[in-house]
């Protein structure tokens, strides 16, 4: 993380955010390898995913000069907290078995039946609330992360919450529940710019550790780009019920 252009840039700084950053990360350390319990076979979430969506958001950026430190902090806890929701506690999932917790009605042993499989039943019943639950995390976590420096009853906890939750939502959930004229302390914080970088950045981070060279095809990109060795895709047959949409 100490090597991505957006720490390096509050390093520049000498922002006072680096120090709960660096807290930041220790945590997610800790805990994004435990998404694993049940998301092995998913594609890569943790601390090196966290790194690539980091160096996205700073790509996408135009002016890195008209980004406050506030909302470069949020930038890279959004990059590590994100996908804390699809980290599963062993007491979670026997609630989700029983039936005490389920998002969104989905039952552990309908879904079961579907699949015959607890893995993917478990993930099925994760996966599709995992913004939610990721906002759930955050604002369980300690304040200090989040506290702005020198102003000891403000802090942008709620709204780090929601944009990590934004990623998984759509246009106008983020629209009616990020502000984009904050100011916190001395900061501006445009939560609805951030949310918006995170979810493009989350999905430009596709190489293939994350995703399987013949998704390259689907995507049809022009075939100066393609990389090297993906021309023998070309002619791959397209998958029962392909319709041009991936």
């Amino acid at each position: 993380m100490k090597n991505t252009k957006l720490y390096l840039e509050l390093q520049k700084r000498e922002s006072v955010y680096l120090e709960q950053i660096n807290q930041v990360y220790k945590y997610a350390e800790g805990m994004l390898p435990k998404i694993n319990r049940i998301f092995a076979n998913y594609t890569g979430h943790g601390i090196e995913h966290s790194i690539n969506v980091m160096n996205d958001m700073y790509d996408l950026i135009t002016d890195i000069s008209q980004i406050s430190d506030l909302e470069i902090a949020c930038l890279i806890d959004a990059a590590l907290l994100h996908d804390i929701g699809m980290a599963v506690r062993e007491d979670e999932i026997a609630s989700i078995k029983r039936h005490e917790l389920n998002y969104h009605g989905r039952k552990y042993s309908v879904i079961c039946q579907k699949y015959q499989n607890e893995t993917i039943t478990l993930q099925e019943c994760v996966r599709p609330a995992h913004g939610e639950r990721a906002f759930a995390h955050i604002k369980e976590m300690k304040k200090e992360f989040f506290v702005i420096p020198e102003y000891t009853n403000c802090n942008f906890q709620e709204e780090l919450a929601k944009i990590c939750q934004a990623h998984t939502m759509n246009r106008e959930w983020l629209l009616e529940n990020l502000d984009d004229s904050q100011v916190k302390g001395n900061d501006a914080l445009n939560a609805q710019y951030i949310a918006m970088l995170l979810r493009v950045a989350d999905y430009l981070d596709m190489d293939e550790k994350r995703a399987p060279i013949e998704l390259y095809r689907f995507l049809a990109p022009v075939a100066e780009q393609w990389p090297a060795g993906i021309e023998q895709y070309r002619d791959v047959p397209e998958p029962d019920g392909y319709n041009g949409w991936v």
